[in-house]
């Protein structure tokens, strides 16, 4: 994996090249399994920004509860976090309004599709430490679009397959709408991302859905 660390136009962080190729057989075996009718949830059931976005979605630490060994996904997901920490420590040190982030404590994990003609606009996640985006879609890709865009700054991430951004919870972003001609939902071409909630506190008795749902 090979990352980078920057402050310009906010604090964040790059990776390129994430997982190895047997980890990716793995995932991409849970993608395959999700999409099929009836298993992805609508943004009402999985508690996404409703009205923003239509790209369904799998809550898999609301779903799975503490047997985080039952999904490939998120037992990858606790090695990469581990993989992160220098990296992460270093982040911190980067930019004053990262500075003092408490260490987290828990992570909440969404598997994301989205299809020809779905999107997210511009919101804020909120109150988690950092978030995790992984971005994977079928060589060669059928889709354009896609990209990680933050308005406020005039950037974008192109969401490369096999990579990551960490950002801040304070930085407003959205997802640009994907467009893929002649293809059928089901065939998984569109563009999968594994968002991970990184949350620095007890949810105090909330479900997931509810804890991530305290949005602006």
């Amino acid at each position: 994996m090979k990352h980078r660390i920057l402050t310009d136009p906010f604090p964040h962080i790059i990776a390129e090249d994430v997982y190895e190729e047997q980890e990716l057989e793995l995932i991409w075996e849970e993608f395959n399994f999700f999409t099929k009718p009836g298993k992805l949830l609508s943004p009402y059931e999985y508690g996404g920004v409703v009205g923003k976005t239509t790209a369904g979605a799998i809550p898999l630490t609301a779903c799975l509860g503490r047997d985080r060994n039952l999904s490939s996904i998120l037992q990858l997901e606790d090695s990469l976090v581990k993989k992160l920490t220098p990296c992460l420590k270093e982040w911190k040190q980067s930019h004053y309004s990262i500075k003092h982030i408490p260490v987290p404590k828990q992570l909440f994990t969404k598997l994301r599709y989205y299809y020809n003609g779905e999107g997210y606009e511009t919101h804020v996640d909120k109150p988690f430490a950092y978030i995790i985006f992984s971005y994977f879609y079928k060589e060669p890709k059928k889709f354009t679009g896609g990209e990680l865009f933050f308005a406020d700054f005039d950037y974008e991430f192109p969401c490369n397959n096999n990579s990551l951004i960490i950002i801040p919870p304070y930085v407003a972003h959205g997802v640009k709408t994907v467009h893929i001609d002649e293809d059928s939902y089901y065939s998984g071409n569109g563009r999968y991302a594994i968002t991970t909630f990184v949350d620095y506190a007890r949810m105090n008795g909330l479900s997931a859905e509810q804890y991530q749902d305290d949005r602006v």
